[in-house]
């Protein structure tokens, strides 16, 4: 019983991580875990790009400009942490659903 216990904490601590944003032209070819790259074309981000927080290494890509759909819009406090809305809700692969919240993942049931 005691191993459940220290598993499921780790699970609590992993995911209160903060991710960080990076302004990019061009996507890396190898992610950072905790980076949300912020692809730019003439000084305005039009796509947010990150490994999916569930560990599947699956490549997201969010749309940020609003003449096409699905569109997510962000914003950076005052700390420079980033919040994406709305969620991010993957329908295929490991069908993830989460926010991203002042740089944390908030999971959706």
């Amino acid at each position: 019983m005691k191993k459940k216990f220290f598993v499921i904490k780790a699970w609590f601590k992993r995911s209160r991580k903060r991710y960080r944003y990076k302004l990019t032209k061009n996507v890396p070819d190898r992610l950072d875990p905790l980076t949300l790259y912020l692809e730019t074309n003439l000084e305005q981000p039009w796509q947010v790009v990150m490994l999916c927080p569930c560990g599947c290494k699956s490549v997201l890509h969010m749309n940020l400009l609003d003449e096409y759909y699905p569109y997510w819009k962000y914003c950076l406090d005052e700390n420079d942490r980033f919040t994406l809305q709305p969620s991010v809700n993957r329908t295929v692969g490991c069908r993830s659903h989460f926010f991203i919240k002042k740089g944390e993942i908030l999971w959706c049931k």
